[in-house]
């Protein structure tokens, strides 16, 4: 293309338009790529991120770092991630960043090569349900870290709803085809506790009903949700 053009524009993409909250750990990839696109000579670049919603899978990191590397493409990427880390999150600062780290090892291991863009996350090999369950102890132990800091409890609470959110959708998803036709194989101790974290999720989304969760309409999901709260317990 520089054969022929004296300017490469180039539009990339960097948020799953397909579910917001899950996990799509690519800031790795976006610095690679960013890396690659100064080495090769292009000066004009446009990341898209998430626009619809205020709190998809850690867009304000991928913000940070794209806005750090297009301004000097070889800063240590490691550094600007703790440091991103630790302004938004303080002393839960940590424990965000064994979540984080967790995650992208978990989708290292994917070998199903399968799109992500507009992917809906679930029900991925490389990461099963029990890893989001793991992953709720870190969430819980970031909160009692940052206890009585209001803003960072704000932040802490939104990386805690991403891995809710998921949890419950899976949740919600699996259980509702138990309780439609094998009830009597339900533990009410596990359906209670469910529900609980359904109804964190959907106290979230009542709070803020201009959130988006994928890009077509996130009331699919919602309807799930209430499904499986009004379904009965055994």
């Amino acid at each position: 293309w520089f054969g022929i053009a004296k300017h490469i524009y180039i539009w990339d993409y960097t948020v799953n338009f397909g579910n917001f909250p899950d996990i799509y750990p690519n800031v790795r990839t976006i610095a690679e790529n960013l890396r690659f696109f100064h080495r090769s000579g292009v000066r004009h670049m446009l990341e898209q991120g998430a626009g619809q919603p205020s709190h998809a899978w850690f867009a304000d990191l991928k913000s940070y770092v794209i806005s750090e590397l297009e301004w000097n493409p070889d800063q240590d990427l490691d550094s600007l991630i703790n440091r991103f880390m630790s302004a938004v999150y303080g002393k839960g600062a940590p424990f965000v960043r064994r979540y984080y780290d967790a995650c992208c090892k978990a989708y290292e291991r994917d070998e199903s090569k399968e799109p992500m863009i507009f992917n809906p996350g679930l029900g991925r090999a490389a990461v099963p349900d029990s890893f989001y369950e793991e992953m709720a102890g870190l969430w819980a132990q970031a909160a009692a870290a940052v206890k009585g800091d209001p803003v960072r409890e704000e932040n802490v609470r939104w990386g805690t709803f991403w891995n809710d959110y998921t949890r419950a959708l899976l949740a919600a998803r699996k259980a509702g085809v138990f309780i439609s036709r094998h009830p009597e194989m339900l533990d009410p101790v596990r359906v209670a506790e469910t529900k609980r974290m359904v109804n964190r999720v959907m106290d979230v989304v009542r709070q803020n009903p201009r959130e988006c969760f994928y890009e077509a309409d996130s009331k699919n999901d919602m309807r799930e949700f209430e499904r499986y709260l009004s379904a009965g317990t055994p």
